[in-house]
């Protein structure tokens, strides 16, 4: 068993509020059971970008055209997973992503099933359950396991 908490936040100096945050709890409850439940807010000044450390973006235009635009990333997220071993051989991994607080948007619920289980010692089939706010979907695949 093991339990794991971890925080990270940032302060936005010039708007004086808090850019960024996230709460994160990880519990492995055994070894077949393990979760995750996460936290995270962004505020309108929170810039989407690939990298978090380049500040070109920031520099060379202004802020109320970033906070307007599609880059601007104001919203809180609720995000939780699980882990379940069901057999020697099976597995199944749920998420759950829950946002709110979007500027124009309403608040989205997306969940993810995955399960998966060991056929004849060296495939892996994969059968997984989808819902966003636009579809649902099933898929499955068969991949081979390395090594066997």
């Amino acid at each position: 068993p093991r339990l794991s908490v971890e925080s990270d936040c940032g302060w936005n100096f010039q708007e004086n509020l808090v850019d960024f945050a996230n709460i994160a709890t990880k519990w492995t409850i055994n070894r077949y059971y393990a979760m995750s439940l996460e936290v995270r807010h962004r505020s309108p000044f929170y810039w989407k970008k690939d990298e978090l450390d380049n500040y070109i973006l920031d520099v060379t235009r202004p802020i109320e055209e970033l906070r307007n635009s599609t880059l601007s990333d104001s919203r809180n997220t609720f995000l939780a997973k699980m882990h379940m071993q069901i057999t020697p051989q099976s597995w199944c991994q749920i998420e759950n992503h829950i946002g709110w607080a979007r500027q124009g948007q309403p608040i989205y619920n997306e969940t993810k099933v995955d399960l998966f289980t060991v056929i004849a010692s060296m495939w892996q089939l994969k059968i997984s359950y989808m819902h966003t706010v636009r579809t649902d979907e099933f898929s499955f695949g068969f991949n081979m396991i390395p090594g066997k």
